[in-house]
């Protein structure tokens, strides 16, 4: 149990996001109001003092909060709170409390819907049920989504026909899961005894880490107050289930229970068994084997075989030797060799053709591929092909035709300038533009007589420098 005050580092109330602290909130046993102190007094629910978990101060502090969201990869929006001096892990009626070694059994964020039903179903908050009791609901879970192949999963019923309720004798106030019958046994191996695991306890806000995102608005949540199972509970009877459902848990048993690999000593211990039921009565003796020496290997003398002619013995059916008789060499090498052996070459024999066969069939294949990869390549290359001789005939002609319409454009603008009525626009653009240039300088000049200037009704009698190109009789503007 932590004591030392210094250790703990708590997460104020105020510290927390708008909406996670206790700061009008509504209270399951307690009315809501809205407190104006800078800290909100925890509301502690009518609950059972012979409760173990009030034993029990939180060791938890701010590093073991970031070593529990990193090593368990907790989401971040989910909001971890470490209890305050006058919290327990069973007082609190506002925020869930979390066990790390619910965490360390498998537990994760989101929760399973499977998980809170249980709960809901049973009237238990989360953090009631024992690592072992974890452990069986995790394990449980698991063995359902093998067994359908990750097509089903476990329901309550499925659960609570396999397992039963049971608060721990020594712990009042926590829950585990035991088999109801001894001779199908889901999950098995759970360590006898679990210790310094109640006082490490923390709190999670808010509900954003209760519901699967596929859930509706309708979903079961979270129990927050601790609480027992009535009496008068499914789950303290064993439920009944259809033969579907007992299917689906004679498979998960079948599945767990094939067994691992049998040790020797049991399999010496069955064989022991075995031959005393053979031969009742009779004592196995243990014989000791008496080494013997190794006999000397000689070196075999050396044997010079001179140039003379060796006798060929012909072969024959008489004598008792394989050289003398066919028959006794067939009948030798039949006892030698058996059918078994044949078999097997012959299998092996099978097996490398069928290999070879194999290999052959894929490269075939990957032959007929190739030329197919050819052709297609060859194909698209003259269509490439095709395609750039198209786009240069293309800007060819483009170029052509742009040439025709610049010359044409030049043709039109002489001819147009050759007409009489190029003339006439010419000149109503002057007279136009010379009668405003009078008027705005009239306007400017009043004392200035501008009617005395007056255009030229021949263009052509005025020089390129301005001046007239008869008599100069030109006026001046006066001063």
């Amino acid at each position: 149990m932590a004591t030392d005050k210094s250790d703990w580092l708590a997460v104020l109330f105020e510290e927390l996001p708008e909406g996670l602290s206790l700061s009008g909130r509504e209270s399951e046993e307690v009315s809501s109001e809205v407190t104006t102190s800078t800290r909100a007094p925890s509301k502690v629910p009518r609950t059972s003092k012979r409760w173990v978990a009030y034993s029990y101060f939180s060791c938890i502090n701010i590093e073991s909060l970031k070593r529990i969201r990193s090593r368990y990869q907790v989401p971040g929006d989910v909001v971890l709170r470490i209890p305050n001096l006058d919290e327990r892990a069973c007082s609190h009626t506002e925020d869930v409390t979390f066990y790390e070694s619910t965490i360390t059994a498998g537990l994760r964020f989101p929760v399973q819907s499977f998980i809170r039903e249980l709960l809901d179903f049973l009237s238990l908050a989360l953090g009631q049920v024992a690592p072992n009791g974890w452990r069986v609901i995790i394990s449980s879970m698991v063995m359902w989504r093998e067994c359908s192949d990750g097509l089903d999963d476990i329901t309550v019923e499925e659960f609570l026909y396999c397992f039963e309720s049971s608060q721990i004798a020594a712990s009042p106030g926590f829950w585990t899961f035991r088999n109801r019958d001894n001779a199908v046994k889901l999950v098995e191996g759970l360590p006898s005894s679990n210790r310094g695991w109640k006082d490490g306890y923390f709190f999670v806000c808010g509900d954003n880490w209760e519901r699967l995102p596929e859930e509706s608005d309708d979903y079961v949540r979270i129990r927050k107050t601790w609480g027992t199972p009535s009496s008068a509970s499914v789950s303290l009877t064993r439920l009944t289930l259809s033969q579907v459902w007992r299917d689906c848990v004679l498979r998960a048993h079948h599945l767990t229970n094939r067994g691992p690999v049998m040790t020797t000593s049991l399999k010496r211990k069955k064989t022991d068994e075995w031959q005393s039921s053979i031969f009742p009565g009779l004592l196995l003796k243990k014989v000791s084997v008496i080494p013997t020496p190794l006999p000397v290997l000689q070196t075999p003398p050396i044997v010079q075989i001179s140039d003379e002619k060796i006798a060929v013995v012909q072969a024959t059916d008489d004598g008792s030797t394989i050289c003398r008789s066919h028959g006794l060499a067939a009948t030798r090498a039949k006892a030698a060799i058996t059918e078994l052996d044949f078999q097997e070459y012959a299998n092996a024999q099978m097996k490398n053709i069928s290999k070879l066969m194999v290999h052959s069939i894929m490269r075939k294949d990957a032959f007929e591929e190739l030329e197919k990869a050819k052709v297609d390549l060859s194909t698209k290359d003259g269509d490439i092909k095709a395609v750039m001789e198209a786009q240069d005939g293309t800007v060819k002609e483009m170029k052509h035709l742009m040439g025709q319409i610049e010359g044409a454009r030049a043709a039109a603008v002489s001819e147009y300038q050759s007409f009489e009525v190029f003339e006439d626009n010419n000149l109503r653009f002057f007279y136009s533009g010379f009668e405003a240039f009078r008027k705005q300088a009239m306007e400017r000049y009043p004392d200035v007589d501008f009617s005395a200037f007056q255009p030229y009704d021949d263009t052509e009698s005025i020089n390129d420098d301005g001046a007239a190109g008869g008599s100069g009789d030109q006026d001046d503007a006066p001063s």
